[in-house]
């Protein structure tokens, strides 16, 4: 008999990391049941190559959603890329992500029934549905090992609801791209999830143009990384006040054309953020205080506020004097006019268009302690006096 199978006393039958095209001839033209045969997968790659087969021949969008339970994952500990396309697997294994909203899907339609799967042991799920049309639902997953999750629903459609509040996320690590790019049809709340231990969320919302939900419970006090998260997350005003981020660096781009999002974020500790460029670029709603942040690690103020059309706060008390970059820091934000004279911008090596379209602001900046004006500074020239 072939190495790959063995038959057990009950009659069923055994097979280990075999192809779809090594099953028995009579058991290609049927799906497969646990009851009659038992698939098990050592390796992840040999299990993508079965499936893309078996889902081929037997995944119906629009029928009965697919039983897996005949297949054993429990020697694996990961199953990245499982159903996604070599395309969005290179690209999430090198960085190179799109997040702009796909019209199609690139990867399979999915109609499987998740809840006979068993993932007990499955630590990474990186790209696993990646560019998938899901059909059926996934609330019944079992995650509770997964501490990676990055770009599991990049550009993922999924239709109906998803109800993945239940799911135990408590040792996950790597929420970065979760849902970037998504379209869920309707995403059930995720307000109570455990990321205690996630450390990494950027772009993790980035392009969900239909999201908008409450997550102010969220325990984040371990991420470090949250640039970009909710970048063109068009919907999203959701309670994210109470949030612990004192151990962020980066937050650049996280708001960035959030255009809905208008949220008191006054009692956030930032102290260690290094980078805010594009923090609240084109955030159009956006006009909440922030005067109190302590900033004074922030070297990255670039397009912080370029076109954020409502904002007009008081940011007199900012600690700049570590900054070096502030080009298109208020250009077309056109609401802003605010006192800002007395900031410390001796480190500062590019103002290029700081003022730039900024109609409202009419602020003397003349003692600031520049020798030249930077190029295309502000629209008003009595902002500046060249003989200072």
């Amino acid at each position: 008999m072939n190495d790959h199978f063995s038959l057990s006393s009950s009659s069923i039958l055994h097979l280990t990391d075999i192809s779809f095209s090594q099953l028995p001839p009579e058991l290609q033209l049927q799906k497969l049941n646990a009851q009659q045969v038992r698939l098990t997968f050592t390796n992840s790659s040999k299990l993508k190559q079965f499936l893309a087969e078996y889902l081929k021949k037997f995944n119906n969008p629009q029928g009965e959603a697919l039983d897996l339970s005949f297949l054993d994952m429990s020697h694996l500990k990961d199953i990245d890329y499982l159903f996604c396309n070599s395309t969005y697997a290179q690209n999430i294994k090198s960085g190179y992500l799109d997040v702009l909203v796909s019209s199609k899907p690139a990867s399979p339609s999915l109609n499987l029934d998740f809840a006979s799967w068993d993932l007990s042991n499955i630590e990474s799920m990186q790209g696993t549905f990646a560019g998938c049309a899901i059909y059926s639902d996934l609330g019944q997953l079992n995650v509770s090992q997964v501490k990676s999750m990055r770009a599991l629903f990049y550009r993922t459609k999924a239709r109906g609801k998803q109800e993945l509040g239940n799911w135990d996320v408590a040792q996950v690590q790597d929420m970065s791209y979760l849902f970037a790019a998504a379209q869920f049809e309707e995403l059930g709340s995720i307000a109570n999830w455990k990321v205690s231990q996630v450390t990494n969320m950027s772009y993790m919302f980035a392009s969900m143009q239909n999201f908008n939900q409450d997550l102010n419970s969220w325990k984040v006090g371990q991420v470090r990384d949250m640039s970009w998260m909710f970048y063109q997350a068009n919907a999203f005003n959701g309670n994210i006040q109470a949030w612990e981020v004192s151990q962020v660096t980066s937050m650049s781009g996280m708001f960035n054309q959030a255009t809905a999002f208008n949220q008191d974020l006054s009692k956030w500790n930032v102290e260690k953020v290094e980078d805010m460029s594009g923090m609240f670029f084109a955030a159009t709603s956006f006009n909440q205080d922030i005067g109190k942040w302590n900033v004074s690690k922030v070297t990255q103020m670039s397009s912080m506020f370029y076109g954020a059309s409502a904002f007009n706060q008081d940011l007199s008390s900012w600690d700049v004097s570590q900054v070096q970059e502030m080009s298109y820091m208020f250009a077309e934000a056109s609401s802003f006019n605010q006192d800002i004279s007395n900031w410390n911008i001796a480190q500062v090596k590019d103002m290029r268009q700081m003022f730039a379209g900024a109609t409202a602001f009419n602020q003397d900046l003349s003692h600031w302690p520049i020798s030249e004006e930077p190029q295309d500074f502000t629209d008003e020239e009595y902002l500046w006096d060249e003989e200072e």
